[in-house]
């Protein structure tokens, strides 16, 4: 486990090192200089981190609390994957309208 997150960090960090020294990189690492940009990347990587460990733990609370099989703590979270299937683009046309301090 700690070997696969080793892999994941080292394969990062490889790939800012090959997009900084790209003629024409697939991400171009100066977008983060603008403090916005950066700012919304944080909060949304910490959101989604911690929307992934509350909902594992809810899978885990399912099972073993609540007495669910697997397969109905898994479909008991299809709503909320319908939900952000849904609403995601909405948001992003929000905004795109109104730009990014609204949302």
């Amino acid at each position: 486990m700690i070997g696969i997150g080793l892999a994941g960090v080292l394969a990062l960090a490889g790939f800012f090192a090959v997009e900084a020294r790209s003629r024409e990189p697939m991400l171009p690492l100066s977008i983060f200089r603008n403090r916005q940009f950066a700012s919304a990347n944080v909060v949304t990587l910490a959101l989604y981190a911690a929307l992934s460990g509350a909902l594992f733990l809810v899978v885990l609370q399912l099972q073993t609390v609540s007495g669910y099989s697997a397969v109905a703590a898994g479909a008991s979270l299809l709503p909320i994957t319908l939900l952000l299937l849904v609403l995601s683009p909405t948001a992003g046309e929000i905004g795109r309208r109104h730009g990014a301090r609204l949302p």
